[in-house]
């Protein structure tokens, strides 16, 4: 490799799909509501052009990037970036971080580099390090590879590996140098924003993104990513230490975004650095809320899903973790994904729900020579057996897991037991929806086989997606979920389930303040839908439906074993206030979030369709919009006139939707709310001959308002009222409780009000008012 003495390389810009950058720069100081266009979902022109530039300076090798602000990063020819500085140019501001650090079979310390030659060459700063350790059997060879493109400011870093025998355990960032290096604001894991954090070491796992990001005490904000498998992060603020560090692979590539802008910028820039496309059943997804059941719907479920239904729930996902024949079409009716449950990376070895056929050829084993164990003391299968185990494994997936009269997990089977792999189950059961548990849960990962061949974490990964890939067309293009919504499997599957609410102290971090983030939705949220759930609550928990709309999600609530089902009206809360809000984002990006005041309790979520999100997580009111929001208040607008909020109104706490689909209400108190008058809990749905009210919470004093309510119009006359219980029964509500006044105003003309009568049984699912235009 060569360098060009004394010149420099000037790349031209190139026209790539832009970062949005500075759409909503300001509006959350002042208050600002701007929907954008629903066309502001399609990719943005491109911005100012910007230069690259490579050169050498005396003992220098250079990249510069000059678009809006100026980047530059400096490597010393004669050390290179392995345990040397790399000095990091934004603007006037200057910091070093101490290039890479690596670790081989467990050596760090004693690795010296003998020998470094660093060049410019096919537009790329390339630095090769040869390695030495006394312990080590051969050399080692380190090649970084550095480069940047003009449409954005991200050096990215490529890491190549050589050596025989030799295994990268680790490899990491040096610490950084200068001044004001403490993160005064950190962008971390899947879920949280933190101010002052404390000093930190997490492992990767479902918890943690393959990302962070952080603003420093000096002004500027740096964002580190990774696109292969994250080992860890370390942070210690009075070290400068920033480390994102990675294991196995070869090459291990990086991204290193620095700038003087803000975070938000940052995090922009990168989300559209990052290139995976979405599984291709995605689309499936907006507007489903889901369905957790543990049991065949006539066993246990017939009432329930007759009041869920019954009450207008349309479109959800009914995940099975006992798979029946025929239950598809009983929620296949509604419009629902019957989604069925099931797993490969666990196999069991022995007893009653062993796998015929297992041998320990079958299984991963760690680096000690022992196998991998799993759940309930299983074993984990090996990630290229994957598909073939899909089609043929007999083994206990299904059956009735309990603790005996000895304490020891024990299990029994049931008629469900037989369905152990998706072949069966496709023949008998017909899912049109997977949910596969566990392996959404484990991070990408390195294993050893029975011979103790070493296989890298992009095998784990390769077997991963050839399974979710083959189940999803296997069972006839079918959405397919997995455990926690790990980052590892964006693109890999569909979304995950069972949203992990853990506060960060619980993961080891702790800080000044912190707040739950979307942060992997920020990313992601186009390529991968998760889906938070109730679990084991059968109640409306504000916080909860309050994290949902901060995330942009739908939520699932729960019937599974031991969730009493003599109430669903909480549950039905639940669905009215995320469904129509999850259909109306569609696959929309989350753009950015803002904070009022710079308070992180405080949010402000922008969507590339327009919509916009205000989050009250504070103890304090918020006045935003017009709208009061209480602490766990919300305020959501969108296309099509989309409104939906938590807010006070009239000294009350009420929650309202506004959507094309329908429209929710609910007041403790009797609520004037312009279309309705009400107490108790709503949602109405019309057609032109009827009006329908599903009853969440037993309204009161319940009045409607024609051309008020979305799809009506004034001079429409009531004809009738029925009461609709389950059963299918029918009351007819008869005047005077059913009436719609004359106006006086109106020459003695029939007014735009009806007065709707209530009737008292808890079986009533909803109202019927068949109306017709006056002739």
């Amino acid at each position: 490799m060569t360098a060009i003495p004394g010149r420099s390389l000037t790349l031209p810009a190139e026209r790539k799909r832009a970062p949005v950058m500075a759409l909503f720069v300001g509006l959350s100081v002042l208050g600002v509501s701007s929907c954008l266009p629903a066309e502001a979902a399609s990719p943005q022109p491109a911005p100012a052009a910007a230069t690259v530039t490579f050169g050498e300076d005396g003992n220098d090798l250079f990249i510069k990037w000059q678009g809006d602000e100026s980047i530059g990063f400096r490597i010393a020819k004669n050390k290179g970036v392995f345990s040397s500085p790399i000095r990091v140019t934004v603007g006037d501001k200057a910091l070093d971080f101490g290039g890479f650090y690596a670790q081989f079979n467990k050596l760090q310390d004693g690795l010296t580099s003998e020998l470094t030659r660093c060049a410019i060459e096919d537009n790329r700063v390339r630095v090769v390090h040869t390695l030495r350790h006394s312990s080590l059997p051969s050399p080692v060879t380190i090649t970084f590879t550095l480069w940047m493109e003009s449409q954005d400011r991200a050096l990215r870093i490529e890491v190549e590996t050589a050596g025989d025998g030799a295994h990268l355990d680790r490899l990491g960032l040096g610490d950084h140098h200068g001044a004001g290096l403490a993160a005064k604001r950190m962008f971390f894991g899947r879920m949280y924003v933190l101010d002052e954090p404390k000093a930190f070491e997490v492992e990767h796992n479902y918890n943690t993104c393959k990302f962070w990001c952080w603003t420093m005490a000096n002004g500027l904000t740096e964002l580190q990513a990774t696109d292969g498998p994250a080992k860890g992060f370390r942070y210690e603020p009075e070290a400068g230490r920033y480390d994102l560090f990675t294991y196995c692979e070869s090459p291990i590539r990086y991204k290193l975004l620095f700038t003087g802008k803000s975070p938000q910028d940052a995090i922009a820039e990168y989300r559209n650095t990052v290139t995976i496309p979405a599984p291709p059943t995605l689309s499936q997804l907006p507007g489903r809320v889901g369905v957790m059941t543990a049991y065949p719907i006539m066993e246990r479920y017939e009432d329930f899903l007759e009041e869920f239904t019954g009450r207008g729930a349309r479109d959800f996902v009914w995940l099975s973790y006992c798979p029946t024949p025929g239950d598809r079409q009983r929620v296949e009716k509604y419009g629902a994904i019957y989604a069925t449950y099931d797993t490969y990376l666990d196999i069991f070895k022995e007893g009653i729900r062993g796998a015929e056929g297992w041998t320990p050829e079958m299984v991963q084993y760690r680096d000690n020579g022992k196998m991998v164990r799993g759940y309930w003391s299983s074993t984990w299968l090996l990630p290229d057996l994957y598909v073939k185990m899909a089609t043929t494994r007999v083994m206990g997936v299904f059956g009735r897991e309990y603790r005996n009269d000895s304490g020891e997990n024990d299990f029994i089977k049931t008629p469900a037991t037989r369905f152990s792999n998706l072949a069966i189950t496709k023949e008998e059961v017909g899912p049109n929806g997977l949910y596969l548990d566990v392996h959404a849960s484990k991070a990408t990962h390195h294993f050893y086989d029975y011979q103790h061949n070493h296989h890298p974490a992009h095998e784990h990964l390769q077997g991963e997606r050839k399974l979710f890939d083959f189940a999803r067309e296997y069972l006839g293009n079918v959405p397919i979920w997995s455990e926690g919504g790990g980052e590892d499997y964006a693109g890999i599957m569909d979304g995950g389930w069972f949203m992990d609410w853990r506060p960060p102290d619980e993961l080891g971090i702790r800080s000044a303040k912190w707040q739950y983030y979307p942060f992997i939705d920020q990313i992601h949220r186009e390529r991968m839908l998760n889906m938070s759930i109730y679990y084991p609550l059968d109640h409306y928990d504000p916080d909860m439906v309050n994290a949902a709309i901060l995330f942009g999600r739908p939520q699932a609530i729960s019937v599974y074993s031991g969730t009493p089902q003599d109430d669903v009206s909480g549950r039905m809360q639940v669905y009215y206030m995320t469904k129509a809000f999850h259909k109306m984002l569609g696959l929309s990006r989350m753009e950015r979030t803002d904070f009022a005041d710079d308070d992180i309790d405080r949010c402000i979520v922008s969507y590339s369709n327009g919509a916009r999100v205000w989050s009250n997580r504070s103890k304090m009111t918020w006045d935003i919009e017009g709208y009061t929001l209480p602490p766990l208040g919300y305020l959501v607008k969108g296309p099509n006139d989309f409104l939906e909020y938590r807010a006070t109104k009239n000294g009350e706490t009420v929650d309202v939707v506004q959507s094309n689909d329908y429209e929710y209400f609910s007041s403790p108190k009797s609520m004037n709310f312009g279309p309705v008058t009400t107490s108790g809990a709503i949602a109405i749905t019309t057609q032109p001959d009827r009006i329908t009210i599903y009853e969440i919470k037993k309204p009161g004093g319940l009045e409607l308002h024609l051309g008020a309510i979305r799809g009506t119009h004034i001079g429409q006359e009531a004809i009738q009222e029925f009461a609709v219980l389950t059963r299918g029964r029918k009351i007819e509500i008869p005047f005077p409780d059913f009436r719609q006044p004359f106006d006086s105003s109106q020459n003695g003309e029939l007014g735009n009000l009806i007065r709707v009568g209530t009737v008292e049984m808890r079986e009533v699912v909803r109202y019927e008012v068949l109306i017709k235009s006056k002739s």
